[in-house]
């Protein structure tokens, strides 16, 4: 069935629903503040992202009513009328006519600043927005986009909805109402009351990422702008909003919690700095707003909940230092009370503990009354004034050391979580957290994540010269010019090694401290030399500035930068220590950059550098406008993005595809693109992977035919059409669609966990395991059953789990031509479920994930001294091929792989002493020629110990399979490697009988379900029912 859908119709929707209303509301509430139109509309476009869809959300929760088409329609009119009625209130019409009369007299800089605000916004948007699909290659978006189905098609979330984990678990799909709810009216407003369709749903769910983006950047700005000039603002918004890691996370297709985050954050923050500068309870309920989508709407709230502690505690302190009187405290505390009592304590502890649990939700509301705490203890001291506070410098610092000995002590474990719950998450708390890849420790180059502005001097340089060495044919003389090339980045390094020392020693102190005092035990690794490196010190360097200069500054002055520091930093050490968090480091790397270029022209004009205030500036903002354009050029993505987007895509619009998929078929006549050319709505409504199609979406993709064929030359271009056509595999798509026709209602079906949000949304059924672990134990269980487990351990497990079914596939077991992917993962979790290994251990370290190793084999390219006799009477020689073991003397255990540091010229010593007397490689087998069942003349493996009467070596009846080669190995020199398979096909000729090779297979891998279930392509008990070569499903014999 074909996917008709036109994202410009979804976005006038958006635009005419939702952001016009949202502006007019914004103009009329927000009429005598000292924000510009501009900043009006900006808060707006935020109100129309969160406000329209709670009114079909608490319908449902305070009043049971369900959500539905007419339900969309009422709340437009709702959202409508309240917007004209407060427009008309406050005589907007005045406002906005006064505003476009006053551009003719404005200042030019001023203009200019609102049109590249606009610019850069509807850039970060366009970058994003060429991707937009219903199959975009990803796990998570799919959970959240069924809770949108469910309110769609059932007009609530049920309680226990038993979609995954039965009957362990009572599990819903209870979450993020604030995007569930505008996506639900989203897709009604845009198909109406028609039937419902998932794969519409998906596509329309998946533009929602773009526009969040840029919503990001402008809330971004907004909140920059209250401390730096507003050039500066839009630099590091801009900074912030084209580092890779933002760019991919909030791509269209990526329809999950993290996109909603980034608007939301901003969002809060903004509005809330603007309550503490502005004293104006109008924006301490759009604070109160802002921090009530960032909770039903995102996962992140620990982020904002983390930023009030840490900037309550300290500016708390200054403003005891400062003697603020109590009037002034009295109204931060009722500020703060509309703020987070509209937030935190109706929107985080009651509505979402209520709808999510059914019972109130403490963690973000013990840091709300902690904050409170502090005010009211504030409060209570400036109306006491007592005598003893004489001296306010020693108070202080009497306080802040009591206030640390109390969170030190067991007193104070509930501040004590507050921190850890954001800072352990770069720890491993349990086996199934070491085998997610986000989930484990960030690398030390971040370059990919974060852009120019971590670029290391290598890569910088290598980019740099790109034109030059991308005209050069010569391997020699290419080898020759990244030599010099590298050569060049090395001495550019150089300066930068201070930085580099100073900012990981920093770091490492840092983390030391925190683990000291929360109790936790999180590692730093050292990071590279890189402008990342820079960049710390140099916000470090603008802090201690800030501070100094600001020493005897009134409170005011002080809280809208204090508050912005605190915002950066937690994110920013967590992020470059995990994997995971990686992203918000890179987005918060823009606002660091922000502050430091207006501390730096603070500096230049207060200690008079240039003589005039107006060169300081120019200079500054040259700086900062280089490293913006260099985060958007750099690597030739953005700009990639940019121009690819220009280019119609197959699965967007087959006709308007069809002039260039008829040139490229008279080109080369390739069999899809000329069926697809002759006819593209017939070719496109075959299927989802016939509308879908890979290379039908990239040829249409790119500019240039010849940069499908060639993508060397233009390397970005080609990257940004990949990520346009990134969508989930055809294989995938195929077998989930086989499970949505043709099992059962109320089928359920057992898989590994991270295909469960694919089997509720695509396959429309339910599943055993799902993406969000709700129980690990349940995800041991499986692992178990399919590595460790027989078929009738399989079979109890599946039945008691009310499952028919078992998913299968290679990549459960094989990737990049070896055996490996994600089975590291699976023989860990499932010898973690045995307690053979825990979570002290990595994977890979135990002896029980080495007895469930398949077998690979060492051949030996150099034969001298290593041959074999098969058959004396044939004169039949072959090569002895090796197993390695590798441990101390008496204690060796079997290992698949060779050890790369006992490879090339081993100079340690130590290493050498590791390679002599810890590795040893036995000899198993003779390597030679095996005569077939049908007489084909293949590789073989004969047992170097075990003969046939007549004295010839015994066959052992293993298909040698994933050939690689090692070089250089202390032990064999250069070495071909095999690994063997077991298969019941018959193609073995042994004493004159035709017969399979399983029976040879040694080892505990290979009697595994899973090996069964991939390899033999049957397991007992089972009768398999779908197979297209990558995924297997077998259903229990009734």
């Amino acid at each position: 069935m074909l996917v008709s859908f036109d994202p410009f119709t979804l976005l006038a929707i958006i635009l005419a629903c939702f952001f016009a209303p949202g502006i007019l509301i914004a103009l009329a509430i927000l009429k005598g503040t000292r924000l510009n139109i501009m900043e009006k509309a900006i808060v707006g476009l935020g109100l129309g992202f969160t406000i329209p869809q709670t009114i079909p959300f608490f319908a449902y929760f305070f009043f049971g009513i369900k959500y539905t088409y007419e339900m969309a329609l009422i709340t437009v009119g709702i959202f409508w009328i309240a917007a004209l009625a407060l427009a008309g209130f406050k005589r907007v019409d005045q406002d906005v006519v006064e505003s476009f009369k006053g551009l003719s007299s404005a200042n030019k800089t001023s203009v200019g600043l609102h049109f590249c605000a606009i610019l850069i916004a509807l850039l970060t948007f366009w970058i994003r927005f060429g991707s937009y699909s219903p199959v975009f290659q990803e796990l998570d978006p799919y959970y959240y986009t069924y809770v949108a189905q469910q309110i769609i098609t059932d007009g609530y979330n049920p309680l226990n909805d038993q979609t995954a984990w039965y009957p362990e678990v009572n599990v819903s799909h209870r979450a993020i109402p604030e995007l569930a709810y505008m996506e639900s009216l989203w897709y009604s407003l845009y198909n109406g009351s028609n039937q419902y369709d998932n794969m519409l749903l998906a596509v329309i769910a998946s533009l929602y990422p773009p526009i969040a983006a840029m919503l990001s950047f402008l809330f971004l700005y907004l909140f920059l702008s209250r401390i730096v000039r507003r050039e500066y603002a839009l630099i590091g918004a801009g900074i912030a909003l084209l580092t890779p890691s933002m760019i991919f996370k909030l791509m269209a297709g990526e329809a999950e919690v993290q996109p909603y985050a980034f608007f939301a954050i901003p969002f809060f923050y903004a509005l809330y700095l603007l309550m503490l500068q502005e004293r104006k309870r109008i924006f301490a309920v759009l604070s109160g707003i802002a921090f009530f989508a960032l909770a039903l709407g995102s996962s992140s709230e620990v982020l904002a909940t983390t930023t009030l502690v840490l900037f309550w505690t300290t500016y708390g302190l200054i403003l005891f230092l400062k003697n603020k009187g109590h009037e002034e405290i009295r109204q931060l505390i009722e500020l703060n009370g509309i703020a987070l009592g509209i937030g935190i304590f109706f929107g985080s502890t009651i509505i979402k503990g209520f709808y999510y649990d059914g019972a109130l939700a403490l963690h973000s509301f013990l840091p709300a009354v902690f904050v409170f705490l502090i005010l009211g203890g504030l409060y209570y001291i400036q109306l006491m004034q007592p005598a003893v506070l004489r001296d306010r410098k020693m108070a202080a610092g009497l306080l802040a050391i009591a206030l640390l000995l109390f969170i030190i002590s067991p007193l104070g474990e509930p501040i004590k979580a507050i921190g850890r719950a954001g800072f352990m998450v770069a720890q491993y708390t349990t086996p199934l957290y070491r085998t997610i890849a986000e989930q484990g420790l960030a690398g030390g180059d971040f370059s990919g994540e974060m852009g120019f502005v971590a670029a290391g001097f290598r890569s910088i340089t290598a980019w740099v010269f790109s034109p030059i060495t991308s005209l050069i044919t010569s391997a020699e003389a290419k080898e020759s010019m990244s030599k010099t090339i590298d050569t060049f980045g090395d001495i550019i390094s150089v300066p930068f090694l201070f930085f580099y020392f100073l900012a990981n020693l920093l770091n490492n102190i840092a983390v030391a401290l925190i683990n000291f005092v929360l109790g936790s035990n999180v590692d730093y690794g050292w990071k590279d030399n890189s402008l990342l490196m820079f960049w710390e010190i140099a916000l470090i360097a603008a802090i201690a500035y800030w501070f100094y200069s600001k020493k005897d500054a009134a409170s005011d002055e002080l809280s809208p930068a204090l508050f912005i520091l605190f915002a950066i930093f937690p994110p920013f050490i967590v992020g470059i220590i995990k994997a995971k968090y990686t992203i918000y480091a890179a987005y918060f790397i823009g606002a660091g950059i922000t502050f430091v270029l207006g501390q730096c022209e603070d500096f230049i004009i207060k200690f008079n550098v240039f003589g005039r205030k107006d060169v300081a500036f120019r200079a500054i903002l040259a700086i900062g406008i280089f490293v913006l354009l260099m985060q958007f050029l750099y690597s030739g993505f953005a700009l990639g993005l940019t121009i690819s987007n220009f280019q119609t895509r197959f699965q967007d619009d087959p006709l308007g595809a069809q002039p260039k998929l008829q040139q490229v078929c008279a080109e080369t006549h390739d069999q899809t693109v000329c069926a697809a050319a002759s006819n593209p709505i017939a070719y496109a409504s075959l299927g989802t992977n016939y509308q879908y199609n890979t290379n039908l979406c990239l040829i249409t993709a790119l500019p240039d035919y010849g940069i499908f064929v060639n993508p060397s030359k233009a390397s970005g271009t080609y990257q940004a059409a990949l990520l346009r056509c990134n969508r989930i595999a055809d294989y995938w798509i195929e077998s989930m669609e086989w499970i949505k026709y043709n099992t059962e209602n109320d089928s359920r079906t057992t898989s590994w966990w991270d295909y469960g949000h694919w089997i509720n949304f695509f396959g429309q059924k339910s599943t055993v395991l799902r993406n969000e672990h709700a129980s690990h134990r349940m995800i041991g269980n499986v692992a178990y059953a399919y590595i460790h487990g027989t078929p009738e351990e399989l079979i109890e497990f599946m039945k008691s789990h009310d499952s028919k079914y078992a998913l299968f596939d290679i990549e459960l077991i094989a990737g990049g031509g070896q055996l490996g992917a994600k089975y590291g993962a699976l023989n860990y979790l499932s010898c973690a479920y045995m307690n053979r290994t825990n979570v002290s251990f990595a994977p890979g370290e135990s002896v029980c994930e080495t007895e469930h190793l398949w077998e690979i084999i060492y051949v030996p390219k150099d034969m001298r001294g290593r041959t074999c006799t098969i058959s004396a009477s044939q004169n039949k020689t072959g090569v002895i091929a090796y197993k390695i073991y590798i441990g101390p003397m008496e204690e060796k255990a079997y290992s698949a792989y060779y050890p790369g540091v006992c490879q090339g010229s081993i100079t340690d010593a130590r290493v050498k002493y590791y390679c002599d007397n810890y590795v040893v490689l036995k000899p198993v087998y003779c390597v030679g020629e095996v005569t077939l069942a049908d007489g084909r003349k293949t590789t073989g493996t004969y047992y170097l110990n075990e003969t046939y009467p007549n004295g010839d070596l015994k066959l052992n009846k293993a298909i040698l399979a994933m050939p690689f080669e090692i070089r250089n190995t202390a032990h064999l020199g250069d070495v071909i490697g095999f690994t063997t398979l077991y298969t019941n096909d018959p193609i073995w000729l042994e004493n004159g009988e035709v017969v399979g090779g399983y029976s040879d297979a040694k080892g505990e891998f290979y009697d595994s379900n899973l090996y069964r279930g991939i390899f033999l392509g049957e397991i007992p008990g089972f009768t398999k029912v779908f197979d297209d070569g990558a995924v297997k499903i077998y259903k229990i014999n009734e």
